[in-house]
């Protein structure tokens, strides 16, 4: 509906047929001179009694005048390759899957990002983060290797300390936000402080590289309240 109403077209009728509708939305994504149309989510689409399949055919058929991209979990992949009633949608859609990162490149991407974020938000990384080696694979792990998740949990750790009234971002703020958020995907939160010293302890001598930190910009005037003891201990 935004897109016809920034293309000119204001009055929607009571109701629309599905083919007056993939008409409708297709005049309009000519007139907003649409080339790529990219669906994510697709697995969204597949509720079992919408003729999906149709619409998925149609929206990419030849003339069409642009190319469409879906995005999705494996169920995508099995609904039009898999099943024989979506063999001619199936010629019209070129399978590519998306591999994964690997561990290392993801790892290192991870140490980045808490670097980076840490230092834009004026805070420092406590000896809890920056002398552990291995902090980076506790958020690898704990999210799964999800990057989105990783980047998700850094962002909001480091917001966390903002709030808090600290100048500095510790494994604790982790340890909070993922008991908030994740325990649910992943039961065993890898920010408890249990076996922390040892492992990192073991981690220098077997000169395993920590963490590096460069020294935060800090903020003109500390924000928010006197950071709050937390009670943990290691």
């Amino acid at each position: 509906m935004d897109l016809c109403r920034t293309t000119g077209y204001h009055n929607f009728p009571s109701k629309l047929t599905r083919a007056e509708a993939h008409e409708l939305a297709t005049h309009r994504l000519h007139l907003a001179g649409v080339k790529i149309l990219v669906i994510d989510e697709a697995h969204n689409l597949l509720g079992k009694n919408e003729p999906v399949n149709l619409f998925l055919k149609t929206l990419a058929q030849d003339g069409g005048g642009f190319s469409v991209i879906l995005i999705g979990t494996p169920k995508v992949r099995e609904f039009i390759y898999e099943k024989s009633e979506n063999i001619e949608m199936a010629e019209r859609y070129l399978d590519l899957p998306l591999l994964p990162f690997e561990r290392q490149e993801t790892v290192g991407l991870i140490n980045g990002a808490v670097k980076g974020l840490a230092r834009d938000a004026g805070v420092d990384l406590a000896p809890s983060i920056h002398v552990d080696p291995y902090f980076g694979d506790r958020i690898y792990d704990g999210c799964r290797g999800s990057l989105g998740r990783c980047m998700f949990l850094i962002a909001t750790a480091v917001a966390r300390a903002l709030e808090e009234g600290g100048d500095t971002v510790d494994i604790e703020d982790f340890r909070r936000i993922f008991d908030l958020k994740y325990l649910h995907f992943n039961p065993e939160n890898p920010f408890n402080l249990s076996d922390w010293a040892s492992r990192a302890g073991a981690a220098m001598f077997d000169g395993v590289a920590p963490l590096e930190t460069a020294k935060a910009a800090k903020p003109k005037k500390k924000r928010g309240r006197p950071r709050k003891k937390t009670g943990a201990t290691a």
